[in-house]
């Protein structure tokens, strides 16, 4: 079985490298377009000799620079479309499993419209009852490496996938803090695991101290994670 790690102290540069941040919605990148073209109109100088021929080149040059800008903005999908439009593409499913993140991912990925079509069930397996009732995973793995490790992380991206019948299944399992951290565990560490036919996939992440946040980048690692593997399939 393959297994890659990885270890980060930031996620911006693994995590959201070449993807449009998801935190901004096409109606917000829409308007910021249009106020854009709004200020070029206003702004464009006019010529010093007064040639109105000139200063309207300059404003119509500054329109479809605006337009050309929009065009280029409204193309740009977040990252849970981008997982869609992949799944959809190859025939795959998707279910998920999330313990820190409490349901975050698949509250992302429900967010579109037309997701049922790829995302298949999600489980919030907050407590490790849970984590054994809900998805099999062995006690000896909770009691010898913890709720928080990559073997449970694996077993939980397994389990959820041989429980739904889903083609891929995504785990993650942390301290958001800022309580619950320790020396060994701190506060900000999360093992996000993706499990397909070609095998399982864990990553190791540390994050920050602030709960939100930490919740926040680890839906997006996750969800970056399933984009890549889900790059690499080949479909139903």
């Amino acid at each position: 079985m393959m297994q890659f790690q990885h270890c980060f102290l930031a996620p911006s540069a693994a995590v959201l490298s070449g993807l449009s941040a998801s935190l901004f919605t096409r109606q917000a990148r829409l308007f910021t377009a249009l106020a854009l073209a709004i200020v070029l109109a206003a702004c464009s100088p006019a010529d010093p000799g007064g040639s109105r021929v000139e200063a309207q080149k300059e404003l119509m040059a500054g329109h479809a620079e605006a337009e050309r800008w929009a065009a280029e903005t409204l193309t740009q999908l977040t990252l849970e479309e981008k997982v869609g439009d992949l799944l959809r593409e190859k025939s795959l499913t998707l279910a998920t499993a999330e313990s820190c993140t409490g349901g975050l991912i698949g509250h992302r990925l429900t967010q579109i419209s037309g997701s049922s079509d790829y995302y298949k069930e999600g489980f919030v397996v907050y407590s490790n009852e849970a984590k054994m009732d809900r998805l099999g995973v062995e006690p000896r793995l909770i009691e010898e490496f913890g709720a928080v490790s990559e073997p449970v992380a694996e077993a939980m991206a397994q389990g959820v996938c041989r429980v739904t019948g889903a083609d891929i299944g995504v785990s993650v399992t942390g301290i958001a803090g800022p309580s619950g951290g320790s020396d060994l565990k701190p506060v900000g560490l999360i093992y996000i695991a993706v499990h397909d036919r070609l095998g399982t996939h864990c990553r190791k992440f540390v994050f920050t101290h602030d709960r939100g946040r930490n919740k926040e980048r680890a839906a997006q690692a996750a969800l970056n994670l399933v984009r890549l593997r889900t790059q690499e399939e080949p479909g139903a």
